[in-house]
């Protein structure tokens, strides 16, 4: 519906985008969507949203004063290289999801959801655009007629297409084409015809078996498989729950990769996974718990002292987030041998090595280095997985450095004040005074 230019904006002093309305003889309908795209887009701030600055004509053309995102749209980048690495696909799903979650908290759904209108910038920052079809998601004036299909029809929604009113659920959908894309690098349905491509849509379900899918773990098939539901009743009911089944996702592969045979005094890993509903195709969630073979009976030792995890702001990928709910209890672990010097002293190797024998501390202090970025290559979500190990396994500086994030909303969407009380309380339980310093900062006065 409009042309894009690189503009400066002499009064804000810096760069812009400049989205014009193509052509002085569009409909008024056209020039209306325009004008309130504007409207709709405004209502959000968000760093996962494009900022808008200001409407304005000239000479008759309207246009649109936006942030200029010095990057390339996810079409290219997804396409250019076959679809991207997991780690990568999750982050970049996470980061659109967020996105969107604050589009729908003011009300408004998207409508045209899909990789060209999502940006990522130099520093992996994605930023979704063009709201030039959102539409309110209750009450306010509809900028199509009923019956009228619009989106795009690659990722659009069975109720899209059949010209159905439209709610959260719809963008819902074609997050999960997005994610489907994300991995794979191709759309999950194609046609010689754009009536072919939507009738796929209505009927077929999403390739999920087979050489289509070989790219997608097995658990992120199963989210996919729930958010492309046909019917939006069966899909997940918010981008929140979509993103928190795909973190469990995330998480599950990780739970059965077990690196040697346990032995007697050594740690291994024991999966519980919880049966969905099938009808629902709720996806599994893997539970990680780390127990001894010889559990040794009484309170282990104290574990060394780690720094804070990293302030507030800093870009990660998510990770799962048990929520709200009450803690499962972290078992006991044997008695471990005394962390490494080298460790201590910052030796990543030594603290990787450590931590694959089982010393809950060495993990928690590896998770250190991947938070400072000391020594390593800066990876907070690394981090995260680490100080949960070193929490799950005994170490009081872990659970300790996880509710940090937690309480900064490093993890998820937000800070998420219950789970951080949580983990500060395990941790001020093992004897750690700073946990028991954050405990009391964050427990209701």
């Amino acid at each position: 519906m409009g042309v894009v230019y690189e503009a400066y904006d002499r009064v804000l002093e810096e760069r812009v985008a400049i989205k014009v309305l193509r052509g002085h003889g569009v409909d008024e309908s056209a020039a209306r969507r325009f004008r309130a795209e504007i409207k709709l887009a405004r209502k959000v701030s968000h760093r996962n949203v494009c900022r808008i600055h200001d409407y304005g004509q000239d000479q008759g053309v309207e246009y649109i004063s936006m942030q200029f995102v010095e990057g390339a749209d996810l079409r290219a980048r997804v396409r250019d290289r076959g679809g991207l690495p997991p780690a990568e696909a999750h982050e970049v799903a996470q980061q659109i999801a967020a996105g969107l979650q604050a589009v729908h908290e003011e009300g408004i759904v998207h409508r045209d959801l899909k990789t060209a209108n999502v940006m990522i910038d130099s520093q992996g920052v994605v930023r979704l655009m063009d709201f030039g079809i959102a539409k309110a998601s209750a009450g306010g004036e509809s900028l199509t007629a009923t019956g009228n299909i619009v989106g795009t029809p690659d990722y659009m929604s069975p109720e899209q297409i059949r010209g159905e009113a439209v709610d959260a659920r719809s963008d819902v959908y074609s997050l999960g084409v997005i994610v489907f894309e994300l991995f794979t690098g191709r759309l999950p349905f194609t046609s010689d015809s754009a009536v072919g491509l939507l009738m796929k849509h209505l009927q077929e379900a999403p390739p999920l078996e087979g050489p289509e899918a070989e790219g997608i773990p097995a658990p992120v098939r199963a989210v996919i498989r729930t958010a492309m539901a046909k019917d939006r009743e069966h899909r997940y009911k918010s981008v929140f729950d979509f993103s928190n089944a795909l973190r469990a996702a995330r998480a599950a592969p990780t739970a059965v990769a077990v690196v040697g045979a346990p032995r007697p005094g050594r740690l291994h890993r024991a999966v519980f996974i919880g049966a969905s509903l099938a009808a629902l195709a709720v996806p599994v969630v893997i539970w990680i718990t780390w127990k001894a073979l010889a559990p040794v009976p009484g309170p282990r030792p104290g574990a060394t002292s780690t720094t804070m995890a990293a302030a507030p702001g800093t870009t990660m990928r998510t990770i799962e987030s048990h929520g709200p709910a009450e803690t499962p209890p972290v078992p006991h672990i044997a008695p471990q041998a005394a962390l490494d010097p080298a460790c201590a002293a910052d030796d990543a190797g030594a603290c990787r090595r450590g931590c694959e024998a089982g010393i809950a501390a060495a993990c928690s202090r590896l998770g250190v280095l991947y938070n400072s970025g000391r020594g390593i290559g800066k990876d907070v979500a690394q981090a995260a997985e680490l100080y949960e190990k070193g929490c799950t396994g005994g170490d009081a500086a872990g659970c300790n450095n996880l509710g940090t994030l937690y309480e900064f909303g490093l993890i998820g969407f937000g800070p998420d004040i219950a789970r951080a009380a949580q983990l500060y309380r395990q941790a001020c339980a093992r004897g750690d005074a700073r946990a028991c310093a954050n405990l009391g900062r964050v427990s209701p006065r």
